[in-house]
C-alpha cells in the first residue's frame, strides 16, 4: 500500500497542479 502511494504521489508530481486537485477530491472520496 505505501508502495502504491509513493507511487501515486510520483505521477502526481509529474502531472499538473489541476490534476492533483482531481486526485485529491478522489483520495477525499476514496477514503
Amino acid at each position: 500500500r505505501s508502495c502504491r502511494l509513493l507511487a501515486l504521489r510520483l505521477m502526481l508530481n509529474k502531472l499538473n497542479p489541476v490534476n492533483f486537485d482531481v486526485l485529491k477530491f478522489i483520495f477525499q472520496h476514496f477514503v
